[in-house]
C-alpha cells in the first residue's frame, strides 16, 4: 500500500513540476525583462554609460538573473531526470569550462556579427532609417575612465541576455514541445522588441544578431561563446564612439 501511495505522489508531484515548467519561461521573461520593455518609451540619454550608478546598477540586476537561472537549472534538472548525470544536464545549457580554443570562436562571432551589421547600418543611414529614426538613441561614450567598467558591464549583458534569451530559451523550449526553428523565432523576437527604442535599425539588426547567435549556440552549445562574443560587440560599439564627434541628443 505504500509502494502505491508513493507512486502516487511521485506521478503529482512530477505532473505539477511539468505544468509548472511550461509557464516558467514567460514568468522569467515577466520578471526579467518586461518592466524594462514597457519602459522604452520613456526618455533614454545615450550617455548614460557615462554614469558609475548606471553600471553598477545594471551589475546588481544582471548578475542575480544569472545566478537564479544557474540555480533553476541545477535545481530542476534531477527532478526532471533523475538518471541524467548534473553535469549532462549542464551541458546541454551550454554550461563548460572555457577553453582557450573557445577564443577562436568568439572572435570568429563577433566578426561576423560586424560584417552583417556594418552593411546593414550604412545601407539605413543611406535610406534615412535607423539610427535616423525619431526617438533612436545614439550610443555615446565620452569618459575613458569608465572603460573598465562599461567592459564589465557589456560582458554582463552578454551573458544575462545569451543565458536566458539563448541558453535557457533554446534548450528549454524545444523540451516543452515547441520545435527549434520556433524557438529561434520566439528567442529572437523577445530579444529584438527589447531594443525597439534603438529605431527600426536597432530593432533589425539586434534580430540579425539573436539568428547568428541562435544558430552558433546550437552548432557549438557552449554558453561563453555566445555571450563573449555579444558583450565583446557592445563593448566595441561603445568603444568606437570615443572617437566620434559629439552628436545632438
Amino acid at each position: 500500500m505504500r509502494s502505491i501511495w508513493r507512486f502516487r505522489l511521485e506521478s503529482r508531484d512530477s505532473s505539477v513540476i511539468s505544468a509548472a515548467a511550461r509557464f516558467e519561461p514567460f514568468l522569467l521573461f515577466l520578471v526579467f525583462y518586461l518592466p524594462g520593455y514597457l519602459l522604452q518609451s520613456e526618455h533614454l540619454s545615450g550617455r548614460i554609460f557615462n554614469s558609475i550608478s548606471f553600471n553598477l546598477g545594471y551589475l546588481l540586476q544582471a548578475l542575480p538573473r544569472i545566478a537564479l537561472l544557474l540555480y533553476i537549472i541545477v535545481i530542476r534538472s534531477p527532478l526532471s531526470d533523475p538518471e541524467e548525470a548534473l553535469g549532462t544536464a549542464l551541458r546541454r545549457y551550454g554550461l563548460s569550462r572555457f577553453h582557450l580554443s573557445d577564443l577562436g570562436w568568439i572572435l570568429a562571432a563577433l566578426l561576423l556579427i560586424e560584417l552583417i551589421l556594418i552593411p546593414l547600418s550604412l545601407a539605413a543611414t543611406a535610406l534615412g532609417v535607423g539610427g535616423g529614426s525619431p526617438g533612436a538613441v545614439h550610443w555615446r561614450l565620452t569618459n575613458p575612465a569608465m572603460l573598465p567598467l562599461v567592459f564589465l558591464t557589456s560582458m554582463a549583458a552578454g551573458y544575462s541576455e545569451e543565458f536566458y534569451f539563448r541558453s535557457y530559451l533554446l534548450t528549454t523550449l524545444p523540451k516543452l514541445g515547441v520545435g527549434t526553428a520556433a524557438a529561434v523565432v520566439a528567442s529572437t523576437t523577445l530579444f529584438a522588441l527589447g531594443h525597439l527604442y534603438e529605431g527600426i535599425f536597432g530593432f533589425v539588426g539586434t534580430a540579425v544578431i539573436g539568428v547568428i547567435l541562435s544558430l552558433l549556440f546550437l552548432r557549438k552549445r557552449n554558453l561563453h561563446i555566445i555571450a563573449a562574443a555579444h558583450g565583446l560587440y557592445n563593448f566595441v560599439t561603445l568603444l568606437l564612439t570615443l572617437a566620434k564627434p559629439p552628436v545632438p541628443f
